[in-house]
């Protein structure tokens, strides 16, 4: 589950709103920050992601399977040489 916005900068914290085109989606603020990281660079890789974030390259899975199921963000072209597109 998500841990308690106590913990202060913990990767799993809440961060409530990701830009102003949204909706107000609660993301995590992984998720906040993938996305920070996919607007920097949209072919940015997985693996990469991780290392940046310092999690597993499940956890970046994982995330990116919810921001796909909120809508926020979508795979174009091929799995290798694709990119990522923010959407809204």
């Amino acid at each position: 589950g998500q841990k308690s916005e106590i913990q202060g900068n913990s990767v799993g914290e809440t961060s409530r709103k990701w830009g102003t085109d949204n909706g107000g989606t609660d993301l995590t603020r992984t998720q906040s920050l993938i996305l920070s990281f996919i607007a920097e660079d949209r072919y940015v890789t997985i693996n990469e992601l991780s290392s940046k974030l310092g999690i597993s390259t499940r956890s970046v899975e994982r995330n990116i399977k919810g921001l796909k199921q909120k809508g926020l963000l979508s795979r174009m072209g091929p799995d290798k040489g694709g990119w990522w597109t923010i959407t809204s």
